[in-house]
């Protein structure tokens, strides 16, 4: 009789293997999988009944802009904006419309917000393809001397295999990678110091290497998909006020 012996499936490496370790991972992997797409599927029509009321800091020590462009505008951004001024910095939430204009009628639009309020020596953010708004921006009007800092949360900035799903729209079109869009934008000098680049460690619409670029810093982030790295993620959050505060 064998005595301190382990569970019956333990005697088999396959089962045993799989009923631990890799079972608590594929059970995250759902985990995640449904909070990914319940984000997705309802933040068209979660502005019907959530309105987060903004806090806004009196004292603020810095500025953040923060910049969306989809097809609808993102309400699950204003719970961001809130957390932003609780650590101490402005910040605006712009978003832009996607499918009804080029990137060039976007990019105006960004600038007229910017000049309107009157920002300067700001942090710029671009969420998803908010990034090549932004990237334009700064490049086409020459308004990299302006910022502090230029942050990319999951940015198509090498373009996207999954552009070619929405080439229905000028903006999906450009955003095929090697686009002649993407081939100017990557044309032009720019100061690699003022930008970075935030990655989710598996994104399911930007995948890792047409997130980043050679010689910007990077940080990749645990999280696993597009919409909840920049939805549901405070460490994306904590990330974009450390460098706000950076000298």
């Amino acid at each position: 009789m064998l005595t301190n012996s382990l569970p019956f499936f333990s005697i088999f490496p396959f089962t045993h293997r799989y009923t631990r370790s890799s079972m608590k991972d594929a059970w995250d992997l759902v985990s995640s999988f449904s909070k990914e797409y319940s984000l997705a599927i309802t933040y068209p029509f979660v502005k019907w009944f959530h309105h987060p009321v903004v806090y806004r800091n009196p004292q603020p020590r810095g500025t953040i802009v923060l910049v969306g462009c989809w097809f609808n505008a993102n309400t699950y951004h204003k719970t961001w904006v809130s957390y932003l001024e609780k650590l101490g910095f402005r910040t605006y939430l712009l978003d832009l419309p996607f499918a009804r204009e080029d990137f060039g009628a976007t990019t105006k639009r960004l600038k007229q917000f910017i000049s309107k309020n009157r920002i300067k020596n700001y942090t710029i953010v671009g969420i998803s393809s908010g990034v090549l708004v932004c990237w334009n921006y700064l490049t086409k009007y020459h308004k990299w001397k302006e910022i502090h800092r230029f942050i990319s949360i999951g940015g198509p900035v090498q373009g996207t295999i999954t552009a070619w799903l929405i080439t229905f729209t000028s903006k999906g079109r450009d955003m095929v990678p090697g686009s002649a869009f993407l081939r100017r934008l990557h044309s032009k000098h720019f100061p690699k110091k003022k930008m970075i680049t935030l990655t989710a460690r598996a994104d399911e619409l930007v995948p890792y290497k047409y997130a980043r670029l050679d010689g910007v810093k990077n940080y990749k982030m645990s999280g696993w998909g597009h919409n909840s790295f920049h939805l549901d993620s405070k460490d994306t959050y904590q990330i974009i006020a450390k460098i706000a505060g950076s000298n």
